[in-house]
């Protein structure tokens, strides 16, 4: 079962019946940045509430599966997380870490394409991007270019876009965000195929997805699908509303919050 979208000051307890009386068949899934921490001027300043991480922390030892999956490194995630019993996926599905492991495993048809998303990385004209106020961030299999805080927003947000332009003509993918965008391996992952693959392995019939960004529809997209199909018995979509995040989430959301506050209010009703 699922519900059309409603926006709430508060968590509706109804939405969240189905979770709690079946916590060993559900999994809690949510973004990161946005959703459970307040987007910052740089991604190294942000941080998670330690409200949200302890509730985190009791669902991790109660349900089937807890899982964050973000643009960020799985690496990255899972410090700032900081939750052992969890699972990371990074770079919207192409690294995990799962429960208790150190490494990050990398998937299999990303490793071809590693050199050449570092070989255009090194090969960038950096003067006229300094200038934009453009920041390059290495995350191995994909670099992001960010213009959040740059004077000239639209002058930042055109080069960037010239740069994935080159990206694409020499046969690399690139991932529109919030005041982002990514280049990396032209591979068939993203936020959906990995949530997909997290509930197959565990066997949860019942989720809980939440997100606040453009990546996050790919997720809601193939979460619906498996309800639509009868592989999961029920489903809470979540938008984490704010002014730059893209409408049709919130559209296509069950539940719609304001900021992380409102997330840490749900996760908590779900901790109690």
């Amino acid at each position: 079962m699922t519900y059309r979208a409603r926006r709430s000051a508060t968590v509706d307890h109804e939405l969240l019946a189905p979770l709690r009386d079946d916590p060993a068949a559900s999994a809690i899934l949510c973004d990161f940045d946005g959703t459970l921490a307040a987007i910052a001027a740089r991604p190294d300043l942000v941080e998670m509430p330690p409200p949200t991480r302890r509730s985190l922390r009791v669902l991790a030892r109660r349900y089937r599966l807890v899982g964050f999956v973000s643009g960020r490194p799985a690496a990255q995630l899972r410090d700032l997380v900081a939750i052992p019993a969890a699972t990371y996926v990074g770079l919207h599905g192409l690294e995990e870490i799962g429960p208790g492991d150190s490494a990050v495993q990398l998937a299999p048809e990303v490793s071809p394409q590693l050199a050449p998303v570092q070989d255009l990385l090194r090969q960038l004209e950096r003067g006229e991007a300094n200038r934009l106020g453009l920041r390059f961030e290495d995350k191995g299999p994909v670099f992001a270019i960010h213009w959040r805080g740059a004077d000239d927003l639209l002058a930042a947000a055109e080069l960037a876009r010239r740069i994935g332009a080159e990206a694409r003509d020499g046969g690399l993918a690139t991932r529109d965000g919030r005041m982002v965008l990514e280049v990396g391996p032209a591979v068939a992952i993203n936020k959906g195929s990995a949530v997909e693959r997290l509930l197959e392995r565990v066997g949860a019939r019942r989720c809980l997805y939440a997100g606040d960004d453009l990546t996050d529809l790919d997720a809601f997209t193939s979460l619906g699908g498996l309800l639509e199909r009868g592989q999961l018995d029920h489903l809470l979509l979540v938008a984490v509303e704010s002014a730059e995040g893209p409408e049709e989430l919130a559209r296509r959301a069950d539940l719609v919050l304001s900021a992380p506050a409102g997330m840490a209010e749900l996760l908590g009703e779900l901790a109690r």
